[in-house]
């Protein structure tokens, strides 16, 4: 095991040499564990102070595709997702399809309870049965943009969380009025944000061995553990590589799928 090691710190030092100087190939890659290329992406966004260049962009573009998620987690949400939207039709959920419905006509304070509950009934249906339920805020703030070095990004929701604690963080940005005109958009961004915290149930579940290596979503457990432990967000700066990752992919697929759904039952 000490050799293992051993012998993935010296590929990762080759492998971000070689980053530096030109593009990471596929068999560069394939040499260094699940950890070690989380720990690759994060030393490589370090090395840029999180500015986007073309080398780094296409590199950490490669790496994000290397990542593979099962068809049993696939399986998993679609089943999740099912069940979650079945739940917003029951008595004890209809506020949050009155909630879009009437997004117009309500103050901001009950367009915040709305996304809130349907945030809340999206965290309990996907780990009831899973993992245990962490303690999490779910806070609206103003603002929205955010700025490296000449990139000015748009910010609509962002989403932290605390591996020992298990506490986390779904923050939505006002963005200037635009939660206030748009339901299907800050439904969208509240739902990608929660997926977020799903799979940081499931990043901190594998760091209290509290999944087996027989748990079919083990793999994804693992990957998203691996995430939070090297800190490897790839920055939205970073465009096709940001967009590509599987944690992204996921956000974004089932932020949207959620909202549509309700959108589709509130009309």
């Amino acid at each position: 095991m000490a050799d293992r090691r051993a012998k993935e710190r010296l590929d990762l030092r080759e492998v971000l040499e070689r980053a530096r100087t030109g593009t990471i190939e596929i068999e560069d890659i394939h040499t260094l564990s699940l950890s070690s290329r989380c720990a690759l992406i994060r030393r490589m966004i370090d090395a840029d102070n999180g500015v986007s260049n073309r080398t780094s962009a296409t590199s950490l573009l490669r790496l994000s595709k290397t990542f593979e998620i099962s068809e049993d987690f696939h399986e998993w949400q679609r089943q999740r997702r099912q069940s979650l939207i079945r739940a917003t039709t029951k008595l004890e959920n209809l506020s949050i399809l009155d909630g879009f419905r009437n997004w117009h006509s309500i103050s901001l304070d009950d367009k915040k309870s709305a996304l809130k509950q349907s945030v809340r009934l999206h965290r309990d249906t996907y780990v009831q049965g899973l993992t245990e339920k962490l303690p999490f805020n779910h806070e609206f703030l103003e603002g929205g943009l955010s700025q490296k070095g000449k990139n000015l990004t748009l910010i609509f929701g962002s989403f932290s969380g605390d591996l020992k604690t298990g506490h986390c963080r779904i923050r939505q940005y006002q963005l200037y009025g635009e939660l206030q005109r748009n339901p299907l958009e800050a439904f969208t961004t509240a739902h990608h944000e929660a997926t977020h915290l799903i799979q940081h149930h499931l990043s901190v579940a594998f760091h209290k061995n509290q999944i087996s290596p027989s748990h079919p979503l083990y793999q994804e457990a693992a990957y998203f553990h691996a995430i939070d432990t090297h800190k490897a967000y790839i920055p939205s700066a970073y465009a096709e590589a940001y967009a590509a990752q599987p944690n992204e992919v996921f956000a974004e697929g089932e932020g949207s799928k959620i909202s549509s759904a309700i959108q589709a039952l509130a009309c």
